[in-house]
């Protein structure tokens, strides 16, 4: 979180970490990470970063262990904790400054030409709270 790096480590064969690489999302702090592959029946596969100080949410390609960085999309105040949905269609942040909970499309109808973008916004609590500090977000099926 400090340097605003997101690091690739590969998983050996005795279940210790090896280090690959790092990667800057560029702006900000990533806190909440997810990942998922094949979204939506695509070819790509995909590490997102929610990112609490820029408001926004940074997706990266991924190939084997090397992430690029793609274009950032705007999220509510605050983002930090971030799921993302067992079929790989969605994903979620809880956003700490607005009390809301966005959903994201991954390779979705509804981002046009995008392939990532925030489709709504919903209040974390009832009645809305934006005072709530929203910041985790999980999924079950």
């Amino acid at each position: 979180m400090a340097f605003g790096a997101v690091s690739t480590l590969a998983i050996q064969s005795n279940g210790t970490l090896f280090y690959q690489n790092s990667v800057g999302t560029g702006q900000s702090k990533p806190i909440g990470i997810g990942a998922v592959n094949n979204p939506g029946g695509s070819a790509n596969h995909y590490v997102f970063t929610a990112n609490m100080t820029g408001n926004f949410v940074q997706p990266f390609l991924r190939s084997a262990n090397i992430l690029t960085q793609q274009t950032a999309i705007s999220d509510s105040t605050g983002p930090t904790g971030l799921t993302i949905d067992p079929a790989g269609l969605f994903a979620y942040t809880g956003n700490s400054g607005s009390g809301t909970i966005a959903l994201i499309g991954i390779n979705n109808s509804q981002c046009g030409s995008q392939a990532v973008c925030v489709i709504k916004g919903f209040p974390s609590e009832s009645p809305a709270n934006a005072n709530a500090g929203t910041q985790f977000v999980a999924t079950t099926h």
